[in-house]
């Protein structure tokens, strides 16, 4: 069985060079299907595509044997090599000369032959092939293979939920259709069929490219009752699925991707039998740099796993692998169990955020990560519609409502009072609005979910706050037009990738004595000039500005606020007001949510909420 199969760049997804082959001397290039490595080039796959996870592969599965099969041509050397993230230990060397393709293979056993090295210590143990051109080289495949038959039979169902993002569903049916549906040849053949939940109603619900993809329209009751709906459809299919993998509409992905996870479920030993597999999230503007892989949910807070990491740089390459405790992993890219969403029942109806966060901690599942089982998608950080502060404040109240024992009325004011005066700082005032409404619908318990419709509350909760328009001619009439551009350009891939240094896109700015002292500027004389930022900046950003233009780099939309003396007093009511309403309903809220939420979980609710 082939475990995994060489992944190439992709105009359409990926062109980072060293996330496939990473050169150490010479000169490669890749056209039709193939790598060519000039005279005196050294090459490896020790890559984020291509390496082997060794040390994964020994801890989540019994596969005690793997042998590493290169199909090339060309006069070289190649070295079969495990790397822990400071040593290479060369395993094998061998010559070759071949003037056609080729296969070469060698044979690893996990247990044995590695003992000399540091496998059965580590889980970022990575394999790879080192590859000495001493003329010009063709590598067309590498794959890593097994003789031991799969444990179980995976029956997979696909999920994708939708609104409105006609192109970029499309674009993932057509890969999916031609490289796992329709591919005789795959292991998942006939054992993967694709739901698409469109919440928009605007897509050709006949144009699937495969008998195996069924599209619905459903009611838009948010990424909660969309993915919802998959779940619903699996599980009421006839086949008898053993495991559903929910996936964001607009994320570019290697259909290896996939099989990679199939397979290491269908070879998970006792221990991670009834994992979840987790995606990692890779940045569509800076495609090396990992935004996340799995996450921990602290109380009121995401706690990100390997954050930051360029996987382009072999030390953090192998970090990557490193098991570490996490709670949930984001619907961007997460493979569920069947039979545990039978015995916990289906997602609270959040309509969107925190939905994945709640859901995780119910499943209480041990996640499986893997470098290659990654999305690329685009940031977070720059989506920050008015909206979001609702769905953010009621749905984290709530699901630390019903997982967390432990969490007091106290904690609570405490991060809601922070939300406001986050807001306040970043001269968000209308926010506020939609800060309180999340604690006043949480207040109202379980019966507020059953009598709502997410519909009409959506449409409500949209026409609150700030509205987004287009904000491009502001933005060129600005003085400081070329400091935008320079910090939209910073850490490029071009400059950035696989340089030692930690990228910065994550750093924290700390505020000073200066910035306590005077309110971060409130005290001080405010810039005359109308200041741009993206909308992901932070609080800092904003010392001594009096007027700002908040804006999304990629579309331009944003608004125009500026700094209020008044909302400072105002501040004061609107913190009196949280937390009264907290201090009367608080208790009582928490108790119904613990006692009933299993009401708004169920089948039946369900059906009822989408109208089935």
């Amino acid at each position: 069985m082939i475990l995994q199969e060489m992944v190439y760049p992709d105009k359409e997804i990926c062109t980072v060079e060293q996330m496939y082959l990473r050169t150490q001397q010479g000169k490669v290039t890749f056209d039709d299907g193939a790598f060519h490595l000039m005279q005196d080039t050294i090459a490896s796959t020790l890559t984020y595509f291509n390496a082997f996870s060794i040390g994964k592969w020994n801890t989540y599965t019994d596969v005690e044997q793997i042998s590493l099969h290169l199909f090339l041509k060309g006069q070289g050397q190649i070295e079969l090599c495990i790397f822990d993230g400071s040593e290479t230990i060369v395993l094998e060397r061998r010559d070759f000369i071949h003037t056609e393709i080729t296969e070469e293979s060698f044979t690893l056993l996990m247990q044995e032959e590695t003992k000399l090295s540091f496998v059965n210590k580590k889980e970022s143990v990575l394999c790879f092939a080192r590859i000495i051109a001493k003329e010009e080289c063709l590598l067309t495949n590498i794959q890593y293979q097994t003789t031991k038959k799969p444990i179980r039979q995976i029956e997979l169902a696909i999920g994708i939920c939708t609104y409105r993002r006609e192109e970029y569903v499309q674009r993932t049916l057509k890969m999916l259709a031609n490289q796992i549906l329709c591919d005789v040849h795959s292991p998942l053949y006939h054992h993967v069929k694709v739901y698409v939940s469109d919440n928009g109603n605007t897509l050709d619900t006949t144009q699937t490219y495969s008998d195996a993809v069924k599209v619905f329209y459903n009611k838009n009751a948010g990424g909660t009752g969309g993915f919802t709906r998959c779940m619903i459809e699996t599980m009421e299919d006839k086949t008898e699925f053993t495991h559903i993998l929910l996936m964001d509409d607009d994320i570019k992905i290697h259909a290896d991707t996939i099989k990679r996870t199939w397979l290491l479920l269908a070879y998970a030993n006792e221990k991670y039998k009834d994992s979840v597999v987790g995606g990692a999230l890779l940045r569509t503007d800076h495609p090396n740099i990992q935004h996340t892989n799995a996450e921990i949910w602290d109380i009121d807070r995401v706690q990100t796993m390997h954050q930051g990491l360029d996987m382009c740089n072999v030390t953090q390459l192998s970090q990557n692998e490193e098991v570490l405790r996490s709670d949930y992993n984001g619907w961007w890219y997460c493979c569920i169990p069947v039979a545990t969403i039978k015995e916990v029942q289906l997602p609270l109806p959040f309509f969107i955020h925190m939905d994945d966060i709640e859901y995780g901690i119910r499943l209480d599942c041990p996640i499986m990560t893997m470098n290659g089982i990654g999305v690329w998608h685009d940031s977070f950080e720059h989506r920050k519609a008015s909206s979001v502060e609702y769905y953010d404040m009621r749905n984290l109240l709530t699901a630390n409502a019903i997982h967390n024992s432990k969490y007091t009325k106290k904690q609570a004011k405490k991060r809601v009072m922070r939300h406001l005066v986050f807001q306040l700082l970043k001269y968000r005032y209308e926010d506020w609005k939609l800060t309180i409404k999340g604690v006043e619908d949480f207040c109202k318990g379980t019966d507020f979910y059953k009598t709502t419709d997410p519909v009409k509350l959506h449409q409500q909760i949209m026409q609150m706050g700030y509205q987004m328009t287009d904000q491009s001619q502001t933005l060129q009439n600005c003085d400081c037009l070329e400091d935008i551009k320079k910090k939209e350009q910073k850490g490029t891939v071009s400059d950035r990738a696989g340089k030692e240094e930690p990228v910065s896109l994550y750093q924290v700015k700390a505020h000073s004595k200066m910035d306590f002292l005077t309110l971060n500027g409130w005290l001080l004389p405010g810039k005359r000039k109308l200041v741009p930022l993206p909308m992901g900046c932070c609080s800092k950003d904003l010392f001594r500005v009096r007027k700002v233009v908040y804006y999304d780099p990629e579309s331009k939309k944003g608004f125009v606020t500026q700094r209020k003396w008044r909302k400072l007093f105002e501040l004061l009511w609107q913190c009196h007001k949280v937390n009264r309403l907290l201090d009367q309903n608080f208790d009582k809220a928490v108790k119904d949510y613990q006692k009933n939420y299993k009401e708004i979980t169920n089948m039946a609710f369900w059906k009822r909420y989408l109208e089935l």
